[in-house]
């Protein structure tokens, strides 16, 4: 234990504050293992405060498709659809979760239906000719990522077979968010491999039985988040952001509406793999993530836009620390408000040292739903932008390598991205391609021209820091056009046809 001690003081300030951290973290995890309980059998259960917050949402806009979760592939090979269908009707058997609806009773609760085979729809456009074939390829994928859904009655998850040819296939999956997150996509696929393998071949499914479900975690979710823990949790937050927060001043072309529209565009773009490297390396060198050096850089190129000392932006945490959470589908996302202080100029060795000190505490609070926080911090609320950010930023963790099925290549497909939910999102992911960027924005705010601006400002910030860790934020220079290795822009607005097929 002396020796133990020993190494720990002579770490620098930096990971002995990880070490403290990560230690923090030990002891507020329970053990692997750890069951969460099932609760009893019921004809209805609470919500988790992520359903209750979409459900709230979409009471505001009954079938609005702004939170729909949608995933377009394509697939090569001869496919076996009854093998397929029959995969997709033993995941919505496993998963609860997909046979579940949300209706009203002075407070909403879920009701999980009985499990009854659902049919695939299909359309052959295999006659078609190519032109017109692509035309209603991304029309159809269009409706369906935009497809209303009845929260009420259900069913919120649709999947559609569409035949290019013999050995060429679109499948267009598509969920209200209220029952799917991001790394549920992961799950579903992983599933999806083994169930199709075993049935295509003839096989019953050789995947364990679920020891919990969504409901059960909705449950424990409620009686956990209450009494001390919700108490430090709380207090956490509250001095961490009280008076800190403040409308963010975007470089915006018009004044939000009255009300929040979600006319959404997008501008995608590349950053070499030898510019990623180059990031990659000076995370390691300043002891930091490659999250929160791209988030640093983007909130140093905010600051710049608007001077303001406070840059608070929304990021979503998977929020799944718990062993029998990680194989579920359902919506664990909880939001995070990563509000980095920019003030007195500081070097970006000093911002981004910063922006890590606020991240590893928000991750280490991260249980407290963003419902909550909005709820003590007590915002001016306002119709036309959500409550305490406006813009959101993301790096995704999974990776964009194809995905396989038996005897078949599937590979995720760019589309529209839809209703833009925050005035600007920026939204990464790490590929063999580099790092692979999209700036999703809202087109009643914001032109794509002014967007295309700050793509090449991003990437000049990028370039700045990575020449120079000790410049100054005010002195990096935002004016230099980008190099073309280094951006690779996609389409201005609406859907766009990248050289890449891009995964977000």
């Amino acid at each position: 234990m002396k020796d133990l001690a020993k190494q720990v003081e002579n770490l620098s300030p930096k990971k002995r504050a990880l070490f403290e951290l990560l230690l923090k973290e030990k002891r507020r995890k329970p053990a692997r293992g750890q069951v969460i309980p099932r609760c009893e059998p019921a004809p209805r259960y609470p919500l988790s405060f992520a359903q209750e917050r979409l459900w709230f949402l979409d009471q505001l806009d009954p079938g609005s498709p702004s939170y729909n979760v949608h995933f377009p592939a394509h697939l090569a090979g001869p496919l076996k659809a009854p093998a397929l269908e029959q995969s997709l009707n033993e995941i919505i058997r496993r998963h609860a979760i997909l046979r579940t609806i949300f209706r009203e009773d002075d407070q909403p609760y879920q009701v999980t239906l009985p499990a009854a085979p659902i049919t695939l729809l299909k359309a052959d456009l295999s006659d078609l000719p190519e032109p017109e074939r692509r035309r209603q390829i991304q029309r159809l994928a269009k409706e369906q990522s935009r497809k209303s859904f009845d929260l009420a009655n259900g069913p919120l998850m649709e999947m559609a077979l569409l035949r290019k040819g013999e050995q060429e296939h679109i499948v267009l999956l598509v969920m209200h968010h209220i029952v799917f997150d991001g790394w549920s996509i992961g799950v579903f696929l992983n599933e999806l491999s083994q169930l199709y393998e075993a049935f295509s071949a003839g096989r019953p499914s050789r995947l364990p039985e679920l020891p919990v479900q969504y409901c059960d975690y909705a449950c424990w979710q409620r009686e956990r988040l209450s009494g001390a823990a919700l108490d430090e949790l709380l207090s956490y937050w509250m001095k961490r952001l009280d008076k800190k927060i403040e409308p963010l001043d975007l470089p915006v072309d018009r004044e939000p509406p009255q009300a929040q529209t979600m006319r959404g565009a997008y501008q995608a773009f590349l950053i070499s793999p030898e510019t990623a490297a180059s990031l990659k390396e000076l995370s390691r060198r300043e002891e930091a993530t490659l999250f929160m050096l791209l988030l640093a850089v983007f909130q140093t190129l905010l600051s710049r836009y608007s001077g303001q000392r406070y840059i608070a932006v929304g990021s979503p945490a998977a929020n799944r620390h718990y062993e029998e959470t990680e194989p579920l589908i359902g919506c664990f996302l909880n939001t995070l408000l990563l509000c980095a202080d920019m003030s007195g100029n500081p070097t970006f060795r000093e911002s981004l040292a910063r922006v890590r000190e606020m991240t590893m505490g928000a991750y280490a609070h991260q249980d407290l739903p963003f419902e909550m926080l909005v709820d003590a911090l007590q915002p001016r609320r306002q119709t036309n932008h959500t409550p305490l950010f406006r813009v959101w930023f993301v790096l995704q963790n999974f990776p964009a390598a194809p995905f396989s099925l038996p005897g078949l290549t599937m590979n995720h497909v760019w589309v529209d991205e839809g209703p833009a939910q925050f005035d600007l999102a920026l939204l990464m992911v790490e590929s063999s391609y580099g790092i692979e960027g999209c700036f999703h924005f809202n087109l009643d705010i914001i032109d794509a021209a002014t967007v295309d601006e700050i793509k090449d400002h991003f990437v000049a910030v990028i370039r700045a820091v990575i020449a120079d860790p000790l410049v100054r934020l005010l002195e990096i220079p935002l004016s230099e056009e980008a190099r073309p290795e280094e951006v690779n822009a996609g389409s201005q607005a609406g859907v766009g046809e990248p050289e890449e097929e891009f995964i977000f």
